[in-house]
């Protein structure tokens, strides 16, 4: 990170006094003794693994009520510094959904199951332009290496973990449908058309005039540019909630950042946790997973191991679903595999803008930091441009292109509206095929 983008972010809030930490971790350890000692805060993340939040590591000293020395580490979000970008925050309702995540959500998902913690642990406070959690490094959860993209072991342990997180909403909603109000679209609501107006077509076009300059790949650029008029109504239907579809609280920004991963003695991924739920949209579970394909898998797993991954996921699914949900509910492999290809121009649309930040170094990251007023009135906002540019991202996206145009959903998104008719379950999954396991031992990586 750039010398000012590090001051900013060790700054100290001025609320944020020893009695305010003080009174946090007295209601956060019920130990109404606690005294603050000490507190030391950096950044915790640097610049490009993260972008709709300042994102600090506050250390603590602190005496507890029997008078031991003990130490705390929190994670504090709080609104980015950009006045463009605290607008998009406010407008989407990002921690406004957050808070209710961590004060309602979760908290309805863990009475019904005995899994290990879903997230980190939220410590309450009485501000709503804050969010601030337990640092799960402290507990032997790390970031996976978010250039690289994921592997098979990962990638699998990503999606139980997400079938776990769909299946459990599923009986929250079930239990009280009002939930689902608090969690209403972000990105492509009417509230944020206006904004992205101005920023989606100048998006699409800077990408179709680099996409043309590639060898072998020109075909790409009309196609890219064809989706500029209309691409938001379009993302809106896509990701709309269909009457008497199998529908779930999404996780909505499921990409390789927002998870942490806890590994063996031999650096093989054992456990995850999710983590920022900011952009937690209803609808089809295949928005998350069509977003985690695009953005996150390693080009050959996308490629090779397609099938078994949605198996896997349908599995945990299901499982999730007989273990929690108040009636037996059907939701076939063959639904879910319709329902991800239905749900492919969404995968493909995010996976456009998204994959170039998950593949670029600090320096390439998406400058949001230079957007103002004048520049996006008179067009010359081009946040990505470095983006795009970045060595890596001419092979991931090319990748990603040939990927979505065996799919046939570069021109358009599938028409087809299936409605899943919700059932009492008459038959289990199919089993893995005979060599999965045989493959997963040989794809396992060592750290």
């Amino acid at each position: 990170m750039d010398s000012n983008e590090s001051s900013e972010n060790t700054q100290r809030p001025s609320w944020l006094t020893d009695e305010y930490i003080a009174e946090i971790l007295r209601k956060g350890e019920d130990d109404s003794g606690i005294k603050v000692n000490n507190v030391d805060i950096t950044s915790y993340l640097g610049k490009g693994e993260n972008y709709a939040s300042i994102i600090q590591k506050i250390n603590i000293t602190y005496t507890d009520g029997k008078d031991h020395q003990k130490e705390k580490t929190f994670i504090l979000k709080s609104m980015p510094h950009n006045p463009i970008m605290q607008r998009f925050v406010i407008e989407a309702k990002l921690y406004d959904k957050e808070l209710h995540a961590y004060k309602k959500l979760i908290p309805a998902m863990a009475s019904l199951t005995e899994v290990p913690q879903i997230s980190a642990q939220f410590y309450s406070t009485d501000r709503e332009d804050i969010v601030i959690l337990e640092d799960m490094t402290t507990k032997g959860f790390k970031m996976a290496d978010r250039k690289k993209r994921m592997d098979l072991a990962h990638s699998i342990l990503a999606l139980k973990a997400l079938a776990r997180f769909h299946g459990l909403s599923f009986a929250v909603v079930e239990r009280e449908p009002s939930i689902v109000d608090h969690f209403q679209e972000s990105m492509y609501s009417n509230r944020m058309k206006e904004m992205n107006s101005r920023f989606i077509p100048k998006m699409y076009g800077s990408l179709a005039s680099l996409v043309e300059t590639w060898v072998g790949f020109e075909r790409f650029s009309e196609k890219i540019r064809s989706r500029i008029d209309g691409i938001f109504d379009q993302m809106e239907e896509i990701i709309s909630p269909k009457i008497s579809a199998f529908n779930v609280l999404n996780h909505g920004d499921f990409w390789v950042n927002n998870m942490l991963f806890r590994y063996n003695e031999t650096q093989e991924p054992e456990e995850v946790c999710l983590i920022d739920l900011q952009l937690i949209r209803y609808g089809s579970p295949a928005l998350d997973l069509q977003y985690f394909f695009a953005t996150s898998l390693a080009d050959n797993v996308r490629e090779k191991y397609e099938d078994i991954l949605l198996e896997e996921y349908h599995k945990a699914l299901s499982a999730t679903l007989r273990s929690v949900t108040l009636k037996p509910i059907t939701y076939s492999l063959e639904d879910l595999r319709h329902d991800f290809q239905e749900k492919a121009a969404f995968g493909f649309n995010m996976g456009c803008f998204v994959i170039g930040a998950v593949v670029a170094d600090s320096s390439e990251a998406i400058d949001l930091d230079s957007l103002t007023e004048e520049s996006i009135e008179d067009g010359s906002a081009n946040p990505m441009e470095k983006m795009f540019l970045g060595k890596r991202f001419k092979d991931a996206l090319q990748k990603l292109l040939l990927y979505y145009e065996l799919k046939g959903s570069i021109i358009k998104h599938c028409q087809i509206h299936r409605s899943v008719t919700l059932k009492p379950i008459t038959h289990s999954l199919e089993d893995l095929r005979h060599d999965f396991q045989e493959k997963l031992n040989l794809k396992k990586t060592k750290h």
